[in-house]
């Protein structure tokens, strides 16, 4: 067996499906442990795991310097947040480990929180420190699950219970389709930051997820051939790949991807294919932060299949989970005709016109729409 007990269920007891429930405090979380059926989940375990290390007890708030201020000093902050990583990822081990011992097989994870403001939004320095702790020990656990192939989604303690029943009864009542899991089941992590399911027009499973460094290239040649044409973005055709990159994963931005997978695909995601990405981010500083705006780009070859509109719906769940008010599109190009409908679709009203501001490579001056929907 290895150490996080992955190749071990005990042959005394027959395999048990079973989710995992955490509440994110500072330093610790409580864990619930729930199993079938899915319309009357059973209670099978509860505790509190730690997220901190209690040898040091600066790492319970380790953005806190002292009396209340926020610490400045990057090695404190640096080491402090090593070991909240380390002390979660071990925490997570024992937890599994130990489960797995006595027969569950864990399908995914909700995460609940208190709140989900972007940190740098907020000007109080105290405030900010409570926010970035959260942060971490939110995004310590989502990787340390996610290090163990545990799907993750993360709810707001305010819509915990209406969400998760809602999801409940959905998977209750809709059968799977060819055996991938619904897009709208209680374990497919919709609206998660790291991964949501999705069965595709043609049948196959999808997944959208945060983008890693591993998917630059895919990335990089999504945008290329979407913008080589110049039809439907105004970016220079001829972008580079470095400036490309740096533009899809600039530090004030939420990247995505979209990775299509044949029903041979192993639980390692091997045979996955980037097939879309989505940016996500605000659409102004300052006073104008609280509007996101997004940029979605579906491979020419992978166009018809619903990705765009499933990269759509997961943007909009998780602009509401990081905490924007509101979501606009500057430039949407009045002759892209299917990304005009969809957005219409979605809820986007054309707030605005710019006659002739883009130049179209085949139909010449044409107008842009400036388009806009609540997130509320």
């Amino acid at each position: 067996m290895g150490r996080d007990g992955s190749d071990y269920v005990s042959n005394q007891v027959n395999p048990k499906n079973a989710a995992l429930g955490f509440r994110v405090k500072s330093g610790w979380a409580a864990v619930v442990l729930l199993t079938s059926p899915i319309d009357s989940p059973r209670l099978g375990d509860s505790r509190v795991i730690d997220l901190c290390d209690p040898r040091f007890p600066e790492t319970r708030q380790p953005y806190h310097a002292a009396m209340g201020k926020l610490e400045t000093d990057a090695k404190k902050t640096n080491r402090r947040t090593d070991i909240v990583h380390r002390m979660a990822k071990q925490s997570i081990t024992d937890l599994l480990a130990d489960y797995r011992r006595k027969g569950y097989v864990i399908a995914g994870a909700y995460l609940v929180v208190g709140s989900q403001l972007a940190p740098a939004t907020i000007a109080n320095p105290h405030i900010r420190a409570h926010a970035l702790e959260g942060q971490l020990f939110l995004s310590a656990l989502e990787r340390a699950l996610n290090a163990h192939k545990i799907r993750t989604a993360i709810l707001l303690e305010r819509n915990a219970y209406a969400e998760a029943g809602e999801r409940c009864e959905i998977l209750a009542d809709s059968p799977t389709a060819r055996g991938v899991q619904s897009r709208n089941s209680l374990l497919s992590g919709r609206g998660s930051r790291f991964v949501t399911s999705h069965v595709t027009a043609s049948g196959r499973g999808m997944r959208i997820c945060a983008a890693t460094e591993a998917d630059r290239e895919a990335i990089w040649n999504i945008f290329h051939g979407v913008v080589a044409p110049g039809d439907t973005y105004a970016f220079d055709p001829r972008i580079s790949r470095s400036d490309a990159l740096a533009y899809w994963f600039r530090p004030d931005t939420h990247t995505y991807v979209a990775k299509l997978n044949s029903f041979k695909q192993s639980s390692s995601g091997q045979g996955e294919r980037v097939v879309g990405t989505y940016i996500l981010r605000p659409n102004q500083s300052g006073g104008g932060s609280h509007v996101a705006n997004a940029a979605f780009m579906v491979a020419p070859d992978a166009r018809g299949q619903g990705i765009g509109r499933a990269m759509a719906e997961h943007c909009l769940s998780e602009g509401r989970r990081i905490g924007f008010r509101a979501m606009q599109f500057n430039f949407v190009v009045s002759t892209n005709d299917p990304a005009v409908r969809l957005w219409q679709k979605l809820g986007f009203k054309i707030v605005g016109t710019l006659p002739g501001a883009f130049r179209h490579p085949e139909k010449g001056y044409v107008d842009v729409y400036v388009m806009f929907r609540s997130l509320l």
